[in-house]
């Protein structure tokens, strides 16, 4: 198979999903599709009204109800921390980053939804 017909049969798998319900989930502010792929880049600001932490998990909520959370173990100084101290972040920059001050660590709520984690290089530091 060649790649124009890769390419092609992944914008007709585009086309056929991208009426679905989950293509209107908090996702849609996160990926664009070009040219049958799928690419990050921030489209919309993602702004959480209120944030908390279960179970090692930060939890974010949205004004409009939405939902999404993420292992506090995909940042390095998250991943190290004790329960109390991930229970301490806050919401700063009216939604825009969580902030845990003992730690000094600040996460986008944007790269955080969209699943734009620390990589390779960054861990290892």
């Amino acid at each position: 198979m060649s790649n124009l017909e890769r390419l092609s049969q992944r914008d007709n798998l585009y086309q056929q999903h991208r009426d679905a319900p989950w293509w209107t989930s908090i996702a849609k502010n996160c990926w664009t599709p070009t040219r049958g792929r799928m690419i990050t880049e921030r489209s919309t600001e993602t702004i959480a009204a209120r944030c908390g932490v279960e179970s090692r998990s930060v939890c974010l909520e949205f004004a409009d109800g939405r939902f999404v959370s993420f292992p506090a173990e995909k940042y390095p100084l998250l991943a190290n921390a004790t329960q109390p101290l991930l229970e301490k972040v806050q919401l700063r920059l009216n939604g825009l980053a969580l902030r845990w001050e003992e730690l000094d660590e600040d996460i986008w709520v944007d790269d955080a939804v969209c699943g734009r984690f620390p990589r390779g290089k960054a861990l290892a530091a």
